[in-house]
């Protein structure tokens, strides 16, 4: 599958708008270049990425690859160059000889190509490696550069649609950035079981109504804390009664940002896209909020939001 899913991962990358920025094709004489400076022969299907591609962002990763043929030069951050990263790993790291650096991913880790570590089309696991502390500790992200590139491009195109606009009652099931609503004040724990959760684009939807009535709220209450009084939360339940009203009752596009709040400038085109549907769902977690903001408030006094 190796290779078949890294054919679907240059599909995705060509047939959607996933933000891309890379250096452009690379020549066969330089990849050979390449090879003879690190002393190993790139595997196939990453040989074919950076004669493709060459190095660059891809989506939210920058994928180390090839970008001049002055492989000693000393490695900077801004020249995403794998050849002159894994040398530069080896002198100042030790990093073994069977490893290509394709990550520069945390500080203290790097993301591999592991070539003593082969599946049975002979490609590389990607594995991270750690080269401060822990050094040495090795764990698989990928079974080969097929399937990590293919993973990049899932998670691009899936960032360029908006969160389902519903409540999410287990924190296992969260797949986007969320914010937590609690019940009590704020205990300086999160993830709380009797928690619900909203996506940062649902909760800010719901920010105009929050606002009227709890005035030190605003968009940037999605990186804070805000504990909010029962008494005042009867009051938010009401502003959003009038939001659920005016939803109802098919505004015009350019009427909906005067009732819901959208956190980027693409949030509220993204949300057009798919309008009719995506204010039917709003409307119905709107009444489902208000009924659980209602019994949490006969049990606390207070109902707090957890930002990030």
């Amino acid at each position: 599958m190796s290779w078949s899913n890294y054919e679907i991962a240059l599909a995705l990358l060509e047939e959607n708008d996933v933000e891309c920025d890379y250096i452009g094709e690379c020549s066969e004489l330089l990849i050979e270049k390449a090879e003879l400076a690190l002393g190993l022969n790139f595997p196939k299907i990453y040989r074919h990425f950076i004669g493709k591609y060459g190095a660059g962002v891809f989506g939210t990763w920058e994928i180390l690859g090839i970008t001049n043929e002055n492989f000693l030069e000393s490695y900077t951050p801004d020249n995403p160059d794998a050849i002159r990263f894994t040398l530069s790993k080896r002198k100042e790291n030790k990093l073994p000889n069977n490893f290509i650096t394709i990550i520069d991913y945390l500080y203290d880790i790097i993301y591999c190509l592991d070539l003593n570590n082969l599946n049975e089309e002979g490609e590389p696991a990607v594995v991270s490696f750690n080269i401060d502390e822990d050094w040495g500790e090795i764990e698989i992200v990928a079974e080969d550069f097929g399937d990590f590139l293919l993973y990049i491009m899932q998670n691009a195109i899936e960032s360029l649609k908006l969160p389902p606009i519903k409540i999410f009652y287990n924190v296992e099931t969260l797949k986007c950035t969320c914010v937590e609503i609690k019940p009590g004040k704020n205990t300086g724990n999160h993830w709380n079981k009797e928690s619900i959760y909203l996506s940062e684009e649902t909760i800010t939807y719901l920010s105009r109504a929050i606002e009227k009535e709890f005035k030190d709220y605003s968009p940037w209450g999605l990186w804070g804390v805000s504990e909010i009084d029962k008494n005042t939360w009867e009051l938010i339940i009401e502003q959003l009664e009038n939001m659920k009203l005016f939803l109802t009752d098919e505004p015009k596009e350019e009427e909906i940002q005067t009732m819901v709040g959208f956190l980027w400038e693409d949030t509220e085109s993204k949300f057009k896209e798919n309008i009719n549907q995506n204010i039917s769902d709003l409307i119905v977690l709107i009444d489902e909020f208000q009924s659980w903001i209602r019994t949490q408030c006969k049990n606390h006094e207070f109902i707090t939001i957890l930002g990030n």
